[in-house]
């Protein structure tokens, strides 16, 4: 091969550059991969040189080599793969490293496993004293080869410690989903698949108004190809006093360049009211949807240039469970009256709808922003069959910035007739922080929070390509781009629960005319009223209504020293009105009555 590498390489490569210009003439060429050179003579070299290397002509395995790497002109490790493998087994020769894997996994899992043990970029020398731990291990353990072809093998000087003499155990779960090694030196779990992605965090978050307290409270994400051109997506965020859920859709038309999302969600918690007879803690769920259409333009561009425009709608619905203490009675007092309200503590429903044209745009490689502008209503139906019906201009904007590999900045702010949010996060490496501010419109409550969380995704590693390479949509079945975009949540889901206070929902349940009453008697606000008569424990003998008796066990009490009458307990009145009259005997003992007029 001497005198022959550098020009046949060489030409080799410009004439596939040619071939490879004159069908796309307009994609650029991109090298994910440092380029590198490898003898092609080696590898049956191998097969001949070791008498167990036969195998991999019938069973197929993976043959790991080196290689000159064109970035930096450093040795570096390569592997060639071929289909199933049954044992592992290390060779180290004198001048030429070749490493041949037998296990029994599919190639692409085999690959993996040899990639995280191998590709550590060592000095050769290390690299022999580990292998060479691996093939007395493997030799010692199975009694399968014997190297009669390196006389110098046996007298070579190598002093590997006691745990890299040891065997490493690899494992697979998950239909090899899941991989990594087990041994005593080394325990490594790495989750490999390309079409899914899940995330999970857990952290603290400081939650107002409801709670004004820090808390625990996490989030779980994960997203999946269910086949080519189709991803699903869930994400949930789980607080003490509400909880989060969004499903997410994503189709890629083939062929198109429109992509379709649809968004449901489902938020439910407890959320503190002030009600005209006090603040109450009411259980709620509110039903949300979202519908975007998206059109990818450019999809070579990468800076400077707009990516995509569409089309959204959405809506959103909130229900009230239940209340504990409802109802509940509370009294106002005039100067001739006593009104006993009957509150049943409960709120108007809102119902939202909205529509929006949809734009994003990369700034920088390193700058993306989403923007929306359109319409959206608020509609709240109250129980006199009243509607209040709330228009707004609906506006929302998203900035992602990502000034190193290792940090990420986001902002947003919305606008419509439910909110006016605003929101920061900030993240590096598995620590995420993030804030928001909502203020409230149109009645519906606002709430502020700020959250910090520590992430673990799957799977791991760090990004190489630029933060508008990621964000930008393609109009092929981009499985990273489509998954990321499962795991976003919709900037139009209100995250605040779409309720009010609904005042005609009070009623008035009794009227109690301060005229005639006798001194020193008081009213509550369920509508007793306290009457002392005589002295010392009354007791009552009779009850007559219009002249005839009645029974009185749920209209009069007397409890203490007091009568009580209990006027939300009699019944309805004739159309002149009712007298009652009561009888009453102190413990002197003293005969007494006391008159009652009620109507409706």
């Amino acid at each position: 091969m001497k005198g022959r590498i550098n020009k046949s390489y060489e030409g080799l490569f410009y004439k596939l550059l040619d071939r490879y210009r004159a069908v796309t003439p307009d994609e650029k060429l991109l090298l994910r991969n440092s380029p590198c050179s490898i003898a092609v003579d080696v590898i049956k070299l191998c097969q001949h040189f070791f008498p167990l290397a036969e195998l991999h002509q019938r069973k197929g395995g993976i043959k790991l080599q080196y290689c000159c790497n064109y970035h930096g002109s450093q040795p570096s490790l390569r592997a060639r793969i071929n289909r199933k493998c049954h044992y592992i087994l290390s060779f180290v020769t004198k001048s030429l490293l070749a490493v041949v894997i037998f296990c029994a996994f599919p190639q692409d899992q085999a690959y993996r496993l040899l990639a995280q043990e191998q590709e550590a970029r060592q000095p050769l020398s290390r690299a022999s004293v580990n292998l060479a731990g691996m093939v007395s291990s493997a030799a010692g353990s199975m009694g399968a080869f014997t190297n009669n072809s390196d006389p110098n093998a046996q007298s070579r000087k190598a002093t590997p410690d006691f745990a890299s003499m040891l065997p490493i155990v690899p494992f697979s779960l998950a239909d090899g989903s899941v991989t990594g090694v087990l041994g005593p030196a080394r325990a490594r779990m790495q989750y490999h698949g390309n079409k899914s992605i899940a995330t999970a965090g857990l952290g603290m978050v400081y939650y107002k108004p409801d709670i004004g307290s820090a808390m625990a409270g996490g989030e779980f994400e994960f997203a999946t190809m269910l086949w080519e051109p189709f991803a699903v997506g869930s994400t949930i965020t789980l607080f003490n006093d509400r909880r989060d859920l969004v499903v997410n859709s994503v189709w890629q038309i083939p062929d198109s360049g429109f992509r379709i999302k649809t968004s449901g969600g489902y938020l439910w918690g407890n959320q503190i009211f002030s009600f005209p007879s006090g603040d109450a803690n009411i259980d709620l769920q509110q039903f949300s949807y979202s519908i975007a259409s998206q059109y990818i333009l450019n999809d070579s561009a990468e800076r400077g240039k707009l990516q995509s425009i569409g089309l959204s709608v959405w809506g959103a619905q909130a229900k009230q469970k239940s209340s504990a203490d409802a109802p509940r009675s509370f009294m106002r007092e005039t100067a001739t009256s006593y009104f006993i309200m009957n509150d049943p503590l409960k709120l108007s429903e809102g119902r939202m709808f909205g529509a929006a044209a949809d734009a994003q745009v990369a700034l920088l490689s390193s700058l993306i922003i989403k923007g929306s502008f359109g319409y959206e209503r608020l509609e709240f139906p109250f129980s006199d069959g009243t509607r209040e019906l709330n228009k707004s201009v609906y506006y929302a904007f998203e900035l992602f910035y990502e000034p190193s590999s290792e940090l990420f900045l986001g902002a947003g702010y919305r606008s419509g007739a439910g909110e006016n949010r605003i929101s920061v996060t900030a993240e590096t490496g598995n620590w995420q922080l993030s804030a928001y501010h909502n203020h409230g419109q149109n009645g519906v409550a606002g709430n502020d929070g700020i959250m910090l969380t520590c992430r673990i995704s799957l799977p791991v590693g760090k990004q190489t390509a630029s933060l508008a390479q990621r964000m930008k949509p393609s109009r092929s079945s981009d499985s990273a781009n489509m998954l990321a975009d499962a795991l976003t949540r919709p900037v139009q889901l209100p995250n605040s629960f779409l309720a009010k206070v609904d005042p005609t929902a009070v009623t008035l349940a009794a009227t109690i005319s301060k005229a005639g009453l006798p001194g020193g008697v008081t009213v509550n606000s369920a509508g007793d009223v306290f009457i002392t008569v005589g002295k010392g424990s009354p007791s009552i003998t009779g009850v007559m209504r219009n002249g005839s008796p009645y029974s009185y066990s749920a209209l009069v009490t007397t409890p203490s020293t007091q009568v009580v009458i209990h006027t939300r307990q009699f019944p309805s009145a004739a159309i002149s009105g009712d007298i009652w009259v009561i009888s009453v005997t102190d413990s002197m003992p003293e005969n007494y009555t006391v008159a009652v007029k009620t109507s409706n």
